[in-house]
């Protein structure tokens, strides 16, 4: 069921957008859900959230979210595997293709940043991304070092 965001979840998107430096912050919707945990999406502009009953776990999602909207996905160029023919029947060997990268190590930056911001407790965050994305352990060991 969607409703107006909580004014807590609304403040801290708005609060985050500002230390993370996003000018124009994303449109909020939140849903709620019967269900213990939350979900989300994330663009540039809407972060989405389905809200479930424990709010450590709907601030952990927001932020994430939040973290998406700020870091624009990574280009990354591969030459595919296997043998490739243009129209013309002539073998190809420059073709290039292009994937995206959602949870890059920029992305992860600003989200365990976000975290350690609204002062969630790391363990979970650790143990909730880390099942989520397995690159999420190496990006908290390395923020750690950053300080």
């Amino acid at each position: 069921m969607t409703k107006a965001p909580p004014k807590w979840a609304q403040d801290l998107l708005i609060d985050a957008c500002i230390l993370l430096g996003v000018e124009d912050p994303p449109e909020l919707i939140w849903r709620h859900c019967k269900r213990w945990g939350s979900s989300g999406t994330g663009a540039k502009n809407q972060v989405v959230v389905n809200a479930g009953s424990n709010k450590t776990d709907a601030k952990l999602v927001l932020l994430h979210e939040v973290s998406h909207a700020a870091t624009p996905p990574s280009v990354i160029e591969y030459k595919p595997r296997g043998i490739w023919y243009g129209p013309d029947g002539k073998r190809r060997t420059d073709l290039k293709l292009k994937r995206y990268e959602y949870h890059s190590d920029a992305f992860w930056d600003n989200a365990w940043k976000l975290f350690r911001w609204a002062r969630l407790p790391m363990r979970y965050c650790l143990q909730r991304e880390g099942n989520y994305k397995r690159n999420a352990i190496p990006a908290y060991h390395r923020s750690l070092k950053r300080g």
